[in-house]
């Protein structure tokens, strides 16, 4: 047997293998299914090559030849496999990008086959049966500086990929792949141009020029798992593409790792970062690494102002956990953090407007009342004077006009008190709220025995609320007790009990805190408005028949909500009414 022909041989075996085994570790892979693909077109070239090294005639390595005219498509593979890897094959671009990475492949393959004269002089030597410049020198040049510049690009792309990422994984990958195409497009040059071209007769390094690529493939596939998934390789992704800022800490609080999202919020380069202690880019005041003490638990979500290294202004919500392992204890931390900058900015605007919004209304409202007094007041008075008129439709038309300025007086009353009610004017302090209830029920007296109504009510306890709403809330549920009563005495019964969330509310969690309940046997309210009753001059009866402005239970809703609770309704018409509220425990 021919020795050279071996070593073509040995790159047939070693391709093989390689391939079979990247296929192997990932059959789903699209990056392992396209470098088999690759691995096997090699191969392939291995195996013509020891065909015609030691073919006995001119006639059988003119086969083999013929039948190695698939290589063109091991380099637009090869061209596919690498776009995978850098991430430069969009998915809008792919059809185009298809059919220049393929198309030249299947030009060149068909057009060699059919024609015999792109084979080359074919010749016997030392090492066996090789070849010279084909006849068909448009194809010869052709496929020469196809090739070369391809493989070129691809060069400065791995080359360029490698710069910009800052993934060590990704970049121990593009190192071995840059490394094996040096060499593939090195010996290429020399074997299949520079050589012939200069006359000088030497074995085609061509296949060997791939074979050792594959290689340094190979390396990179045991290094740095470079097609296969493993939860290293998933965790180093997570972290490159995560939109958050992450840093990684030593335990002496240096950064060690960083990824893309942290040094475009922070203005640095990686550079610049790493080795850096964590206190000179975020002040985390509860990060003392010196103390023994320090970083006993997991953070989350802890607000902080920070600044850029422009000095942009920052705010940001970090979470910090602790790293760990069983012989060494605290390794490092992890630092994530999350840009609230807009979001702060939008509630401090969204809160200055809601202040002045406040403002314009109360002001509103106050300066209002003067001019209608006075309107109201004269109205009455040309009432009175008319009073002996026998124009009746003058005088329903003045009661009309009356009876509409008193009631755009109360409005204006209810809309005051209203907005009056803010979460931030208000001081809270510990409240009794038995005496707040007996207040209200001193306040409530002459309408009580008005209507002969009966109010019992269970132990209150003390809260901490602000006295004066938490009076407003319980006049006005007890008010409506007495307003909405049936043809039977009004029977109210309030009662206080403390529990960790409210059975009442299945969707919401609260915990900590006191249900307070009012329970009347009035008409009762549908089921279908147990909502709506809530919203600000909402109204389910006609004033003629109950008077009110709609604003007694959007007055409570409010005041509930300011202290951090909620307030619902359990009810059926001519059933009577529950209504409950929260009040969060101190």
């Amino acid at each position: 047997m021919n020795p050279f022909a071996l070593v073509s041989l040995s790159s047939f075996i070693v391709c093989l293998f390689i391939g079979t085994f990247v296929l192997a570790r990932q059959p789903k892979g699209k990056e392992n299914q396209l470098f088999f693909l690759y691995s096997m077109i090699v191969a392939w070239w291995g195996l013509t090559e020891y065909g015609y090294r030691q073919a006995e005639s001119l006639k059988t390595a003119a086969f083999w030849m013929q039948i190695t005219a698939i290589w063109p498509f091991s380099i637009s593979i090869f061209s596919h496999l690498l776009l995978l890897l850098t991430e430069k094959l969009k998915e809008k671009r792919k059809a185009m990008v298809f059919s220049g990475l393929y198309g030249p492949a299947v030009f060149f393959t068909v057009y060699s086959i059919m024609d015999p004269k792109t084979i080359g002089n074919i010749m016997p030597v030392l090492w066996g049966w090789t070849y010279g410049i084909p006849e068909n020198r448009w194809y010869f040049a052709a496929t020469t500086l196809w090739a070369s510049c391809t493989l070129f690009v691809l060069l400065f792309i791995c080359v360029q990929t490698y710069r910009k990422t800052i993934n060590r994984r990704k970049k121990g990958q593009l190192k071995y792949v840059a490394v094996g195409l040096s060499f593939t497009i090195l010996l290429g040059i020399i074997s299949e141009a520079i050589l012939p071209i200069l006359k000088i007769r030497l074995p085609e390094f061509t296949t060997i020029g791939f074979t050792i690529s594959s290689f340094f493939y190979a390396y990179g596939i045991w290094k740095y798992e470079l097609f296969v998934i493993t939860p290293a390789k998933v965790a180093e992704e997570i972290i490159a593409t995560m939109a958050d800022p992450l840093f990684l800490l030593d335990r002496n609080g240096s950064v060690v790792e960083t990824n893309q999202a942290a040094m475009d919020l922070f203005k640095y380069r990686k550079d610049e970062v790493l080795n850096r202690p964590i206190a000179g880019i975020m002040p985390l005041t509860w990060f003392q690494p010196d103390s023994p003490n320090a970083f006993q638990e997991d953070i989350k979500d802890r607000e902080i102002h920070a600044r850029t290294k422009k000095n942009d202004e920052l705010f940001l919500l970090v979470s910090t956990s602790i790293l760990q392992q069983s012989t060494e204890g605290t390794v490092g931390y992890v630092c994530i953090a999350h840009d609230i900058t807009a979001l702060k900015k939008t509630a401090e605007q969204a809160k200055r407007y809601n202040v002045e919004l406040k403002r314009i209304v109360y002001l509103a409202t106050h300066h209002l009342q003067e001019p209608l007094r006075m309107v109201a007041s004269f109205l009455q008075l040309i009432e009175k004077k008319i009073a002996g008129s026998r124009d009746e439709d003058t005088r329903e038309y003045m009661h009309y006009a009356v009876d509409g300025s008193v009631w755009m007086k109360h409005m204006l009353n209810d809309l005051t008190t209203y907005s009056a009610i803010d979460p931030l004017a208000r001081t809270r302090g510990f409240v009794d709220s038995e005496e707040a209830l007996k207040q209200v029920l001193a306040d409530l007296g002459p309408k009580i025995r008005g209507v002969n109504a009966r109010i019992t009510h269970d132990p209150f306890p003390g809260i901490w609320a602000a006295k004066d709403e938490f009076i407003l809330l319980l006049k006005n549920l007890i008010g409506n007790c007495l307003k909405f009563r049936g043809s039977a005495a009004p029977e109210i019964h309030l009662s206080a009990r403390q529990e960790e969330k409210a059975s009442n509310m299945p969707t919401e969690k609260d915990s900590g805190q006191w249900v307070f309940s009012v329970k009347d046997n009035g008409i009762g309210i549908a089921p279908e408005y147990h909502t709506r009753i809530f919203e600000l001059f909402e109204k389910l009866h006609p004033r003629s028949k109950y008077y009110g402005t709609g604003t007694g239970l959007a007055v409570c809703k409010k005041i509930v909500e300011n202290h951090g609770g909620r307030i619902w309704v359990e009810s059926e018409e001519e059933k009577g009414s529950i209504f409950y509220f929260t009040i969060p425990i101190a």
